[in-house]
């Protein structure tokens, strides 16, 4: 069994500390086979809050956990080169 990574990102439009915009992703069912697997904008919204805006010195948050499954998921972003693991079940940010 695999595990299932979630993602929510939130949107501070302008870098004025208020978050302007949440989205969370449903989560991404993995395999327990070694290797990458992609999470892509293709996992569908469950929610979103606010408007959509464009970033004008603003802050982008990304919090992912596992929703199922207990092992440890590593995340990488943009071409891997940046990569972290994340616990078990506890919600991780960071600002991207």
């Amino acid at each position: 069994m695999g595990n299932a990574p979630q993602v929510q990102l939130s949107y501070d439009c302008s870098g004025d500390g208020s978050w302007n915009r949440g989205e969370t992703s449903r989560y991404f069912a993995t395999d327990p086979v070694a290797g990458w697997e992609h999470y892509t904008e293709r996992a569908a919204l469950i929610s979103a809050t606010g408007a959509a805006c464009d970033l004008k010195n603003g802050t982008v948050q990304a919090k992912v956990w596992n929703a199922l499954g207990n092992a440890p998921s590593t995340l990488g972003t943009g071409d891997l080169s940046e990569r972290s693991t994340s616990p078990t079940s506890d919600r991780h940010g960071c600002s991207v």
